[in-house]
């Protein structure tokens, strides 16, 4: 009968091997990308395509844009591509705006999909970093008013739960003063993101916004809406009448 000098090597060896194992495959589960955050960024090619700085001060000049036509009244609307916004996360981001990441995160990407959005970010250091990743499906369902759904997430190839994400969602918006509801659809949790039409306090103080509009398609987002100004805020912009009787000055 074999000493236990003489097998320890090879329980050694086994024990190793199920140890390297055991690393590899985790290793391979928390790296995991989904292909849906896998690839390409830009669904151009060639010379024809922008550089990122190019394609992240597109965005800047978009975004600016879009910001003051909210501030006037009438119709405005704007569209963005993935590439742009990639461009911005990768560039504009880390450069300017590097506090707005949460720690230890690093990396966001962000798909546009049909009636959704993909997003991914690197979280961890060294060989078990992570991808904590969710795809979402995103609709206007009246003035106003978002609903939000999860197709799937997980770190990794870990899954996470639809309603878990979406409370961390939740908890953000409500964060930015956006009214919040979890609800179920289909036996499905599905968020309600009620956003502000006034930032400024109460109605009639102020411009009213409203998003008509929303429409996501492979690599672009379309938003369009109006801008009201209401009456009790017109009036304040103009001059009083003069008193009866008073002759106006010349």
């Amino acid at each position: 009968m074999p000493s236990f000098l003489d097998t320890w090597p090879r329980r050694a060896g086994i024990a190793a091997a199920v140890a390297v194992g055991f690393l590899a495959t985790a290793v391979i589960v928390v790296r995991y990308q989904p292909p849906v955050v896998r690839g390409p960024l830009s669904l151009t090619t060639g010379a024809s395509q922008p550089s990122p700085d190019q394609a992240s001060s597109r965005m800047l000049t978009k975004a600016s844009a879009f910001l003051a036509a909210l501030n006037r009244p009438g119709d405005w609307g704007t569209a963005v591509t993935d590439e742009e916004v990639n461009a911005w996360l990768t560039v504009d981001l880390p450069r300017n705006h590097a506090r707005l990441l949460p720690r230890g995160m690093r990396l966001p990407v962000v798909r546009f999909l049909e009636r959704g959005i993909a997003a991914a970010i690197r979280v961890g250091t060294g060989p078990f970093e992570a991808t904590l990743w969710a795809e979402a499906t995103v609709q206007l369902r009246r003035d106003n008013l978002i609903g939000v759904g999860i197709r799937a997430a997980g770190i990794g190839a870990i899954p996470i739960s639809p309603g878990l994400v979406l409370k961390g969602i939740a908890s953000r918006a409500a964060a930015a003063g956006v009214t919040t509801e979890i609800r179920l659809v289909e036996g499905q949790p599905q968020l309600l993101l009620q956003l502000p039409g006034n930032t400024r306090g109460a109605p009639g103080d102020g411009p009213e916004y409203h998003l008509e509009g929303l429409r996501l398609t492979p690599g672009e987002l379309v938003l369009a809406g109006t801008t009201q100004i209401a009456p009790a805020s017109a009036t304040l912009l103009q001059a009083p009448d003069p008193p009866r009787g008073a002759n106006p000055q010349r």
